[in-house]
């Protein structure tokens, strides 16, 4: 694809419905149904090579978040998922830390999930190997603080009231079917 003279290149459908469902489910305070829209125009317009779709999650770690969203997506809406999909996605292997961090993710974090999310990116950075300065160090980097002083005070403080920093990537609401519907059926808006 050429834009403003130059050669880019564009993700495929299956590349496409891999962003899509990655997007789609995380869990946020704000209803955002768009990664359906777009999964369901990719998978009607077919193309999706689905052996290539799960290696590229379970490289990704990602097959617990596409697994649940063509669930979503095939129950829910319905949408025409390929059948052959959902079961590769349905019978692929995922590693327990993948597993927790899905948990983690695709739900309401309470008082102090949203610290665990951290914890284990930390854990998972280190190779197994973390330290309480590590994580404070982590947290600094990650929250752009400017000393691990600070790093720890607002570790105490948002882990307490269970939110994010500002700025931080912030958790997705499941949209409601009925509007998924609507906009399926009469087009995107």
């Amino acid at each position: 694809m050429i834009i403003a003279g130059r050669d880019t290149r564009a993700p495929d459908a299956t590349d496409q419905i891999w962003l899509a469902c990655t997007a789609g489910a995380v869990w946020r305070a704000e209803a955002d149904w768009r990664w359906a829209i777009d999964a369901v125009w990719v998978i009607r317009g077919g193309m999706i090579d689905s052996s290539r779709l799960a290696e590229t999650s379970r490289q990704c770690q990602t097959t617990c978040q596409v697994r649940a969203a063509l669930s979503f997506l095939a129950t829910v809406l319905p949408a025409p998922v390929p059948p052959a999909v959902l079961e590769l996605m349905q019978s692929a292997a995922v590693s327990p830390a993948e597993a927790g961090i899905f948990d983690l993710t695709s739900r309401r974090y309470g008082r102090l999930g949203a610290m665990r999310r951290h914890w284990l990116q930390y854990y998972l950075q280190t190779n197994g190997r973390p330290s309480r300065l590590g994580f404070l160090r982590y947290l600094e980097a990650e929250w752009a603080l400017g000393s691990r002083g600070q790093a720890m005070l607002e570790a105490c403080q948002r882990g307490w009231m269970g939110i994010e920093p500002a700025g931080s990537l912030r958790p997705l609401l499941r949209p409601h079917p009925i509007v998924l519907r609507i906009v399926l059926q009469f087009g995107q808006p």
